[in-house]
């Protein structure tokens, strides 16, 4: 505390204080406030608890501020304590929930025993932020040269820091976009930091194609499941009665697995295989049909 004159006063209980008065009353002056915080608005990170303590004082000799909050619902907070007196103390809380995210407004009012009573309220904003790298992007079927958008699913992030898989720099901000030249599965993850709260990262595998291997619109309806696979395919088809071709090829697109005669239903070992990215082609006399596997 400075004091009046811009200078140190030397008086350290005021320091990081506010105070509230109303003086409108002649007759009894209504209590007033004095809170350890210098604004209005109290940040809680998703799972943390914040305390926050008041005292309010009676100016008149003798008087007994008794205090009560309103919490106007919000969900995770309440009273630890609340002592009647002169001086009145009293601590809320409030727990960082899924619930209560956003802004609230939170009020407590002094209330004297003068005559007449005299109340004083003060208002103050709780924002529960929740830190949230989780993301999207677009296209969701990449091939190689696609621009792809990586958009944050919050926009309450103070910093948002990418790292695209492919040895690329990162980049910041909420939406970013990058491209790539090589086909293959990239781990990319979405870092956040935000004031007063933990860092958090959230990633997601995606698969890069060569040009020309997506899903194909053709007459033959078939397709290989599960996708990923740990091993084992089996061949789905709408044609029960036909035999199919499946070439199963590397991202180099060398060819790694070919099987004739398969039919519908039938059971495809690919446990040989590397873990990574394959494609397929599933073809008959009537059409074809590529697509994408993924070997876990």
């Amino acid at each position: 505390y400075f004091g009046p004159y811009g200078g140190p006063g030397g008086i350290d209980f005021l320091d990081n204080q506010s105070y509230s008065f109303d003086l409108c009353s002649s007759s009894n002056i209504s209590p007033f406030v004095k809170y350890s915080e210098l604004c209005d608005t109290f940040e809680i990170c998703m799972g943390d608890t914040t305390a926050i303590e008041f005292e309010f004082y009676s100016p008149e000799a003798g008087q007994v501020t008794t205090s009560a909050f309103n919490f106007y619902g919000l969900t995770g907070c309440g009273v630890l304590q609340n002592i009647p007196g002169n001086v009145a103390t009293a601590t809320a809380y409030v727990i960082g929930q899924t619930g209560n995210l956003g802004y609230h407004t939170i009020d407590v009012t002094a209330t004297d025993n003068g005559i007449p009573q005299q109340s004083f309220a003060v208002s103050f904003v709780i924002y529960v932020k929740n830190v949230d790298a989780t993301f999207t992007y677009s296209p969701t079927t990449i091939q190689i040269g696609d621009t792809v958008t990586y958009t944050a699913n919050s926009t309450d992030n103070d910093v948002d820091i990418w790292y695209f898989g492919d040895g690329s720099p990162l980049d910041s901000g909420l939406s970013v976009t990058h491209t790539y030249v090589i086909s293959s599965l990239f781990n990319v993850r979405h870092t956040v930091r935000n004031s007063h709260c933990l860092q958090v990262t959230s990633q997601q595998q995606i698969s890069v194609l060569p040009v020309g291997v997506s899903e194909l619109n053709s007459s033959l309806n078939a397709s290989l499941s599960p996708n990923p696979t740990n091993g084992i395919l089996v061949l789905t088809a709408l044609d029960l009665s036909s035999n199919f071709t499946i070439q199963i090829s590397d991202v180099q697109g060398r060819i790694v697995f070919e099987r004739n005669n398969v039919r519908t239903n039938e059971q495809i070992d690919i446990n040989e295989l590397e873990k990574g990215i394959y494609f397929y082609r599933i073809s008959n006399d009537k059409g074809e049909r590529k697509g994408q596997v993924i070997k876990e």
